[in-house]
């Protein structure tokens, strides 16, 4: 909003230079000249800060969006692989075989959850590890360790204390969410890959990015204009003084002498 009301005053300024700026009388030609100039080159940079940030905001309004896309793709297939029946009965059987009720003494039964919560710890690699299942499976599969642990905790609790119980369930947690960023990275990038979930991104996208497209080519349009407007203001200046330093000595002799005396005195100070 900011660069729009710039640019507005500027294109103001430049409808009328018979004004007064920062007061100066810009009826004198050549300090019109200078202002004109000034402001030309104010627009220049206005319309390039518009531009970066048009494009800045799209790509990364778009790298979101995809993101969103994917995230949501994620969401909705690990929801449903996870309520598969194969991913369900590999949770029930890791459960109902690696945990027994607790029968025997208050020192075996310590012993006993100690090991369950090792057995915990080392299945996250196994569900990692195995070949025969997708990267989504796995990912679903890996809810065996939340379970898992919810189910020990009952069987512990009120009864026993297990020493560093804390420290241990907290490695456990580390250990998984580790596994699971990992095997969802992987399905994200199964994604990207496959040509059917590309393409649906992709037609997702095409109406947001024409909306970006369209005002960001705008800008830079005139970016372009305003620039070469610029490159050919000083080509014909620098044109000008040629010819006047070739058909006028003196010329050349009054800006010699302006340049010396803006020495002198900066040596002097």
């Amino acid at each position: 909003m900011a660069l729009k009301f710039e640019r507005l005053g500027l294109q103001e300024m430049s409808k009328n230079s018979e004004v007064l700026y920062q007061g100066q009388d810009m009826t004198d030609l050549s300090l019109r000249d200078a202002n004109t100039f000034k402001i030309a080159f104010d627009k220049f940079f206005s319309l390039y800060k518009e531009f970066y940030i048009k494009v800045a905001k799209g790509t990364q309004v778009l790298d979101d969006a995809i993101e969103s896309e994917l995230e949501a793709k994620f969401e909705a297939d690990y929801a449903e692989k996870k309520g598969a029946q194969n991913v369900k009965t590999a949770i029930n059987k890791f459960i109902s075989d690696s945990f027994k009720p607790l029968t025997g003494t208050i020192g075996e039964n310590t012993a006993t959850i100690s090991n369950y919560l090792d057995k915990i710890f080392h299945k996250i690699k196994k569900v990692s590890d195995q070949r025969n299942d997708s990267n989504l499976t796995k990912y679903a599969k890996l809810d065996i360790i939340d379970d898992s642990l919810e189910f020990v905790e009952r069987l512990a609790e009120g009864q026993i204390t297990i020493p560093n119980y804390e420290d241990r369930k907290d490695k456990i947690l580390d250990k998984l969410a580790e596994a699971r960023e990992t095997r969802k990275a992987l399905v994200i990038n199964e994604y990207k890959q496959n040509t059917d979930t590309r393409n649906k991104i992709d037609n997702n996208m095409t109406i947001r990015l024409a909306t970006y497209e369209g005002t960001a080519s705008n800008v830079l349009r005139d970016l372009l204009t305003v620039s070469n407007n610029l490159v050919g203001d000083i080509n014909t200046k620098r044109l000008n003084l040629q010819n006047g330093l070739t058909n006028d000595e003196s010329l050349g002799k009054s800006i010699i002498k302006k340049i010396l005396i803006k020495l002198v005195i900066f040596i002097q100070n």
